[in-house]
């Protein structure tokens, strides 16, 4: 992987709560998700930085942008999706169309978080193909990956809590394996 630090983000800032049921939101888990794999991280010795939660998405680029070097560094924006179709519940992870670091770093993480979660691998798609055609993060200096853990809607999701936890163990099997 050839990076020594990760940059967690918690999709979409506080004040934009996009996905949600009932008083859960998607904000609220993808910050509670990014905290606890933080800290997880932080005890196993792996240099992390958490962007503010108070950011939009475009603050939030520029942030890590201004801060953080390419060749160093590693993105993952968390996010969770609203469905609730049971079949759409899981893994997937998006990155920059062409570029392999992230395609590389995104299926290892995919693979490894939704063995840590026990939770089925959507697969791993470039920002391209989003319903959206494109990534916020995709503007982003350096590789970036965005994860989205699961559906805030599913009757299957687990807590915030054990995907920070599944995320952290996925980070730390690919430092292990690329150390």
């Amino acid at each position: 992987m050839g990076k020594s630090h990760i940059i967690l983000c918690a999709g979409h800032g506080v004040g934009d709560p996009r996905a949600s049921k009932e008083a859960n939101t998607e904000v609220l888990e993808t910050i509670k998700i990014a905290d606890v794999c933080a800290h997880a991280l932080a005890r196993f010795g792996i240099p992390t930085t958490i962007v503010p939660h108070r950011l939009n998405p475009k603050d939030s680029t520029a942030w890590v942008n201004k801060r953080f070097e390419k060749d160093s560094s590693m993105a993952i924006e968390v996010h969770k999706d609203v469905s609730p179709d049971p079949s759409d519940d899981g893994i997937s992870v998006w990155h920059g169309d062409g570029n392999q670091a992230e395609e590389a770093f995104a299926t290892l993480l995919a693979n490894q978080l939704a063995t840590a979660i026990e939770r089925p691998n959507r697969g791993v798609y470039p920002d391209t193909t989003n319903r959206h055609k494109r990534l916020d993060w995709a503007n982003l200096q350096v590789d970036s990956v965005l994860v989205e853990c699961g559906s805030i809607a599913s009757a299957n999701t687990e807590s915030a809590h054990e995907y920070g936890v599944a995320l952290s163990q996925a980070i730390i099997s690919i430092f292990q394996k690329n150390s």
